[in-house]
């Protein structure tokens, strides 16, 4: 009676070790993809990064761009104030005094 009693207290010992071991095998796969996920965000945050500094770069050169853009009006507009038509409407420029 000892001998049977040992033995199916093995054999429960050994079916636990094989349910662990398996268990163990699904936990490993779990993580497996718990970390691939982790780097997949982690890759798209750098390239959402990279994304707003070149957006934030292109920001600033039309920013630029605009400043300069209006220096250049404001100076045509004072040169094109220098003249004004010729009286008699002949078509004809003379420089402003």
């Amino acid at each position: 009676q000892t001998a049977l009693t040992v033995a199916q207290a093995m054999r429960a010992v050994r079916q636990a070790a094989e349910r662990n071991v398996s268990e163990l095998g699904a936990m490993k796969d779990g993580a497996q993809e718990v970390a691939s996920a982790i780097q997949g965000v982690a890759a798209v945050s750098e390239e959402t990064a990279a994304s707003a500094e070149e957006m934030s770069a292109t920001a600033e050169e039309v920013s630029a761009s605009a400043g300069e853009l209006a220096s250049m009006a404001e100076q045509l507009k004072e040169i094109v104030n220098r003249f004004k038509l010729a009286e008699g409407g002949s078509g004809h420029l003379r420089l402003a005094a």
